[in-house]
């Protein structure tokens, strides 16, 4: 080969360079995602947690950050699931009512009707 047909070093390494650049922005593609979700999550309920001690709507707060996080994480889905129970509880409890069932309970068993004091025996 005729040094006229030689493909210089800085061709090489510009090559190598370029390669190395995709390569490496293909892994960053797969994880971007998940780490923007767990950053931004975690700065949101890090500052719902700090909002328990100082003054603002930390019970606002923690539940935006649980349900960023909820998006990737089965962890933030279990405590945002068990988040959403107790405020549910404590709403019938404030209302005076039954609290909402789970849809995949059982239905309560009936319980045995006990006779009322207007009610005519029967056989007299």
């Amino acid at each position: 080969m005729d040094a006229s047909r030689r493909i210089p070093r800085t061709v090489w390494v510009l090559g190598g360079v370029s390669l190395f650049m995709d390569m490496s922005s293909e892994l960053i593609h797969a994880v971007l995602p998940v780490y923007m979700t767990a950053v931004l999550g975690l700065s949101v309920l890090a500052v719902g947690l700090a909002l328990l001690v100082l003054p603002g709507p930390a019970f606002v707060v923690i539940p935006i950050g649980l349900g960023i996080l909820a998006v990737e994480f089965e962890w933030a889905r279990r405590w945002l699931r068990r988040l959403r129970e107790q405020y549910d509880g404590l709403s019938a409890w404030a209302s005076g009512s039954e609290p909402p069932r789970e849809p995949n309970a059982p239905e309560p068993a009936d319980q045995p009707k006990m006779p009322s004091s207007t009610s005519t025996p029967t056989g007299q």
